[in-house]
């Protein structure tokens, strides 16, 4: 089989698996720089390997779930976690791979693959899809983590004593510098 051919196979396969138009847009994601890694995505890696004998897709969707979220690539688990439900997958037999990413690759690991299945599944305890705008930086953020900060190691720690807030009465700005006085919280803030 020549390439053109493994490329619409892979082609094929991939619109299968994921459907025409998320395949269409990731293929359109990167322009023109983007086409040449698309052309071996369908070709060798759907192409080639996914259509190989020897495993079936829900087999090889399962495994790439467990790669996908060792290696914390959580864009490419995500869009593998819909395959995988399209390619039979159940959200229990996801769960069980998760469980080993726990064992084999940590707990942090396993909770963000929790976390992105959930989402990608549309079950609850997933992550909205949406961007989340961040507050700036306030004294009072400063003054509430100096005083749990103390809680959790004793008095004699503690974030180090601001001296200089300017600016914005909203956005804390500041500099960090060694501070030879505190020997149990080595910076100081400083103007």
């Amino acid at each position: 089989m020549d390439t053109r051919e493994l490329h619409e196979q892979g082609l094929k396969l991939r619109k299968r698996i994921f459907g025409d138009q998320a395949v269409e847009a990731r293929m359109r994601a990167l322009g023109d720089f983007g086409a040449p890694l698309q052309h071996i995505i369908n070709a060798y890696a759907y192409g080639d390997i996914w259509s190989r004998p020897g495993l079936d897709n829900k087999i090889r969707s399962l495994v790439v779930l467990g790669m996908t979220a060792a290696l914390n690539r959580p864009a490419e688990f995500g869009v593998h976690v819909r395959g995988a439900r399209a390619n039979g997958c159940s959200a229990e037999e996801i769960r069980e791979v998760l469980l080993l990413i726990a064992m084999y690759c940590g707990i942090p690991a396993a909770n963000d693959a929790h976390r992105l299945a959930l989402e990608a599944m549309g079950l609850p305890g997933g992550r909205p899809r949406v961007k989340i705008a961040v507050r700036p930086l306030l004294e009072t953020d400063l003054v509430e983590a100096d005083r749990v900060f103390r809680l959790a190691f004793g008095t004699e720690f503690g974030l180090p004593e601001p001296t200089a807030f300017r600016g914005d009465s909203d956005l804390v700005k500041t500099r960090w510098r060694a501070d030879p006085r505190r020997r149990s919280a080595p910076f100081a803030a400083t103007s």
